[in-house]
């Protein structure tokens, strides 16, 4: 027991689905994890003198909490974290290998929710978020191949070319940052049609609007980013997660 970090029981019929969901679900979780929005809160913890294993502890703290007020359960047997804690095993519905919409919803939830309650004093200033967006490498969004299949990863670029002053003014939009939380930042890096010009605009406002030119930046909370996804799904607008404090 004194290696162990969570303890996982797998048991019965299913025993070898179970073990193989464990899997999934680590990888899935490392997955979520590495991305820069996070690993950038992360950064800043760090930075201000706290360790990874104090991180992981809180991580495991939280899905325990999670679990004991009924906020949180598992499918599995036995779930008991100790030192560090899978959200995705918390977020899974069924032993399938894939997740699906709602319980990959359910998971970047669950990491919003354990960020602001613990660690919102490490969330970005403007002035990293500004250069978080602008120089780490982000997927691009591209059409999704079938209907229902979900957005295909484009490769990762940097998004340098964004005007610094524009984004920002997006960033500290008082209006929008109403308080230290969990944002998106979308960003039109797609050619919409004819068709889809209109709704781009009436979304993110115009740029020029005589000429049929919409702006390029919207900041979303994470209420109204439902709004995007159409968007997103067509290839039109790449979403950056930002975990922002309020400027």
């Amino acid at each position: 027991m004194t290696t162990l970090a969570a303890d996982i029981c797998v048991s019965g019929a299913d025993a070898s689905l179970q073990l193989s969901a464990v899997i999934l679900d680590v990888f899935t979780e490392l997955m979520l994890a590495n991305c820069a929005s996070i690993q950038a809160v992360l950064s800043n913890y760090l930075a201000d003198g706290g360790s990874q294993d104090t991180f992981y502890r809180a991580k495991a703290d939280f899905a325990s909490e999670l679990i004991a007020r009924g906020d949180a359960a598992t499918l599995f047997e036995q779930y008991l974290p100790d030192r560090y804690a899978c959200f995705a095993t918390l977020a899974r519905e069924d032993f399938l290998a894939t997740m699906d919409e709602d319980e990959m919803a359910s998971l970047a939830s669950l990491w919003s929710q354990f960020l602001r309650e613990r660690f919102s004093a490490y969330f970005l200033s403007v002035d990293q978020a500004v250069a978080l967006v602008r120089n780490e490498p982000f997927h691009r969004a591209r059409p999704e191949l079938t209907v229902g299949s979900g957005v295909r990863p484009g490769g990762r670029m940097r998004y340098g070319f964004v005007d610094e002053a524009e984004l920002r003014s997006v960033l500290s939009d008082k209006q929008v940052v109403l308080g230290t939380g969990a944002y998106v930042l979308c960003l039109l890096t797609g050619k919409p049609s004819d068709a889809e010009i209109g709704k781009i605009g009436n979304s993110f406002g115009w740029r020029r609007q005589a000429d049929s030119v919409p702006k390029r930046l919207r900041l979303c909370t994470e209420d109204n980013y439902h709004e995007m996804i159409p968007f997103v799904r067509k290839g039109f607008v790449t979403p950056v997660r930002l975990f922002l404090k309020a400027s």
